[in-house]
């Protein structure tokens, strides 16, 4: 039961990441404003998520996780119904905010509290299902948001999050059990300085892609200030025994290559929703409901391969699972949308869905990884930044998706509308990206996180 409440707080944060895309438009309408406008509510909602995340190990251990998960989901809620009250860009803007704080507490705290029970045997299981939210709910966010807009009305898209929460906050209160508190510990108000002046700079600039060549050039600058100075955290806190983040996980090799090869995938991956609507409805024809439930194809795969991923990585172990599979979602990327344009529409659906597997795998065994070698003294750090990772990924994925798109649209002459051959350059760059993380894998030692999977290297093995 405890397992339950978890992922259905989890789910609610993912989806609430792409959920408000379809519904733009109306919103725009509603609000007597450009539909650009409203990128601000993405981005807060964002920012919300980099500026609280960092700090949420700490306050997990400090105040007790059972605690700060119930006043993270009350805050969510809080949010979802100022969102749905909202009647102007500010307003939204700022509720999405206060939604985005519940979230940025939900996620890692939410992990923590399941984590720490776990045995190394029941890991990847348990990391397999807790990546669930991660790749189904930003899948099914465009399907449920376009549904909800056509049928009902704009405001409901974040009103759904307030029955469902309050079944959620009411399991939660009878079934959590609160972790042991940590002694407390000086809060690192330096290192957060650090991590997040460098993450919000990241976000900011991701959003500053969105709105013409002098906000590009800015958007880039603010993306390279923002890497520089999270650069500088690893040195900073060496010699500090209180620091915010353990920069000790960065030696890990298995936690540095979860990092390394993960980001590049999340951020070619993150586009996907951002691009495949675009795609169907602009490039194809199709309406949205038609596109939603194409997107939705590619995340029902996730539930299907949850229970098979402890199997695969006994078999294959961590470094030829990632490294082939890897390649395999590249090479979907890549061909995707040449691909789809031969199908019909009822073929449309397998074909995603298988790449959705694939992409699940990808998903469930770099998060695994990522804490094949993590103690529970670096379990609250781990988990903070596995979940920083998601929203910068994915933040800077829509902004490269959009660059890839309007590049391919730039090298052919006419109209600046898509059309359908521009998605087959945009999502061939995002593919490239995607190969990088791949590439990245076969460099992983063939034992890496064997303690973990019980992986039996064959003879002849390096």
């Amino acid at each position: 039961m405890v397992k339950s409440v978890i992922i259905v707080s989890l789910f609610l944060e993912f989806l609430d990441q792409t959920i408000i895309t379809t519904a733009i438009p109306v919103i725009a309408q509603d609000f007597a404003t450009n539909p650009i406008d409203l990128k601000f509510g993405l981005t807060s909602y964002y920012l919300a998520l980099v500026l609280v995340i960092p700090a949420s190990g700490w306050i997990g251990d400090r105040f007790g996780a059972r605690r700060v998960f119930l006043l993270a989901m009350l805050l969510f809620m809080l949010g979802s119904l100022l969102c749905g009250l909202s009647n102007s860009v500010s307003s939204l803007v700022a509720a999405r905010f206060v939604q985005g704080i519940g979230g940025a507490l939900l996620v890692p705290v939410g992990r923590i509290i399941i984590l720490r029970d776990v045995t190394q045997a029941q890991m990847i299981t348990t990391l397999s299902w807790l990546s669930l939210p991660a790749v189904f709910g930003p899948m099914l966010g465009p399907l449920v948001g376009g549904v909800i807009t056509t049928y009902v009305h704009w405001p409901w898209i974040f009103w759904i999050n307030l029955p469902i929460g309050f079944v959620a906050l009411v399991l939660a209160c009878i079934f959590l059990k609160d972790t042991q508190r940590e002694a407390p510990v000086e809060f690192d108000f330096r290192g957060y300085a650090i991590i997040s002046a460098g993450l919000t700079l990241i976000v900011s600039g991701c959003a500053l892609f969105m709105h013409g060549t002098l906000s590009s050039t800015l958007g880039l600058v603010s993306c390279i200030s923002g890497l520089l100075t999270l650069a500088a955290y690893p040195r900073y806190c060496r010699h500090r025994s209180n620091s915010l983040l353990d920069a000790a996980l960065l030696y890990l090799p298995t936690f540095r290559k979860s990092l390394l090869g993960g980001i590049p995938f999340r951020v070619a991956n993150g586009s996907v929703p951002f691009l495949l609507p675009i795609f169907f409805q602009t490039g194809l024809g199709f309406t949205p409901f038609q596109s939603g439930v194409l997107v939705f194809a590619s995340g029902t795969a996730a539930m299907l391969m949850n229970s098979r991923i402890a199997g695969l990585l006994q078999y294959f172990g961590f470094r030829e699972l990632l490294a082939i599979n890897g390649v395999i979602c590249a090479l979907f990327l890549a061909i995707l949308p040449i691909t789809i344009q031969t199908m019909t529409f009822f073929w449309m659906i397998p074909f995603l869905f298988i790449f959705g597997l694939f992409r699940s795998i990808q998903y469930s065994c770099i998060t695994a990884l990522a804490y094949a070698d993590v103690n529970l003294k670096q379990m609250s750090s781990a988990t903070s930044i596995i979940s920083i990772s998601h929203p910068v990924s994915n933040a800077v994925g829509v902004s490269l998706g959009t660059i890839c798109l309007e590049l391919a649209i730039l090298s052919r002459p006419g109209s600046h509308i898509p059309v359908a051959a521009d998605f087959s350059y945009a999502f061939l760059l995002i593919g490239l990206i995607g190969l990088a993380s791949a590439l990245t894998f076969f460099k992983l030692a063939r034992d890496a996180g064997r303690q973990m999977t019980g992986h039996i290297q064959k003879k002849g093995g390096a």
